[in-house]
């Protein structure tokens, strides 16, 4: 503990790296960041899946030409709906697992930390 600042952060993103490589695990918070937040607006992953919730809450089918109609009216890249739906639903799940949720929680807590810790 009486290694400068710098050297045990080193060290310790050194050891870090290394127990989640040979553990597997990885950095949720790594996979979060301000380019997520703009590919979710263009995909509009929480329209999405705010229709979906709706539509599991009232056990309504939503065909995805429908979907494609409601979120991508103004939508000029000329994918087909079939080709968005794929590409949103895949999103839209990896945005409701675990993982994404823990990142999400980590980015929040180190906002939060910043925000009324490090600046004290």
């Amino acid at each position: 503990m009486r290694a400068p600042d710098y050297l045990l952060k080193c060290l310790f993103e050194i050891w870090l790296k290394k127990i989640r490589k040979s553990t597997e695990l990885i950095n949720a918070v790594a996979n979060f960041d301000q380019k997520k937040l703009v590919s979710w607006h263009k995909e509009r992953l929480l329209p999405y899946l705010d229709l979906k919730a709706w539509a599991k809450l009232f056990n309504v089918n939503i065909p995805n030409r429908l979907f494609y109609k409601m979120l991508f009216i103004d939508d000029a890249s000329g994918k087909s709906a079939a080709e968005i739906q794929r590409t949103v639903n895949k999103n839209a799940m990896k945005l409701m697992s675990e993982e994404y949720i823990f990142a999400l929680q980590c980015e929040a807590f180190r906002v939060h930390f910043v925000k009324n810790f490090e600046t004290k």
